[in-house]
């Protein structure tokens, strides 16, 4: 039979047009899915305990950290966050800073990164997209505070970082990468550097880099380690990561942003 006689069949035309509909409506989806982002049900479908609206609810109600987070700590990690934002807001207030301050982590956010930071206690932590460095700010606290560990920042932007005084700036490993080839260069500065015990991803909020960033990061990231990435409804780049991965995470859902953890058990 030949090939007009075998598409001309009226079952096979239909099965064939069927065939050929499905292909093109599967490339469709793909091509939807890396350019738009993901609805705030979606997100929550990943969590089994459902989405959480405070920091305080998710590192008392999540594994393993709930175990490891005193009343006591939580109330003196609390204080000592509200002095940091204080003093973070004057800075706000007093400096030009290269980047848009919608930017900047949110205060439940914030809270987590600081408080997972004192209670893990990381040797290093890795933090990829800076900005005016918000967060780098609570991350570097915390660590002085613990007494020990390093934080390496990686962003495009050599500006990047206009939040930190001196004092942060003394323990911070800040590192610039190639714009145009950023994707070589994660890979180099995370060969030169060990395993870290959080990695925090705040960089380009698109599909293909999220979902490529996350890769590298949870390859890493250490056994018992953690993984925040903000903005994590910019794109369904984190849904199809944990899937892939097998992974459950906790969701936050702060003022503006979604924010997604997981912990590394192995």
């Amino acid at each position: 039979m030949s090939f007009h006689e075998y598409v001309d069949h009226p079952d096979r035309r239909v099965a064939f047009e069927a065939a050929v509909g499905a292909m093109i409506a599967r490339a469709g989806a793909r091509f939807l899915r890396r350019r738009i982002p993901p609805s705030y049900p979606e997100l929550a479908a990943l969590a089994p305990r459902g989405v959480h609206t405070d920091a305080v609810s998710l590192l008392t109600g999540a594994a393993p950290w709930a175990s490891m987070l005193s009343s006591e700590q939580l109330e003196q990690f609390g204080d000592e966050h509200e002095r940091l934002a204080v003093e973070l807001d004057r800075r706000h207030r007093e400096r030009a800073l290269a980047f848009p301050e919608r930017w900047a982590v949110e205060s439940g956010t914030s809270f987590l990164l600081y408080t997972l930071t004192r209670v893990l206690r990381p040797r290093r932590v890795i933090e990829l997209g800076v900005g005016n460095g918000a967060s780098s700010y609570y991350l570097l606290r915390a660590l002085e505070e613990n007494g020990e560990g390093t934080l390496v920042s990686l962003d495009i932007a050599s500006q990047a970082g206009g939040l930190l005084a001196d004092r942060e700036r003394a323990g911070w490993d800040f590192r610039v990468i190639d714009r145009k080839r950023s994707t070589h260069d994660l890979l180099r500065h995370l060969a030169d550097l060990p395993p870290s015990g959080l990695c925090f991803h705040d960089a380009g909020h698109k599909y293909i880099a999220q979902h490529f960033d996350y890769t590298q990061l949870w390859g890493h990231l250490e056994r018992g380690g953690a993984f925040v990435s903000d903005d994590i409804d910019a794109s369904y780049a984190f849904i199809d990561f944990c899937r892939q991965y097998g992974q459950t995470p906790e969701v936050l859902i702060d003022s503006r942003k979604a924010v997604g953890v997981l912990a590394r058990s192995g």
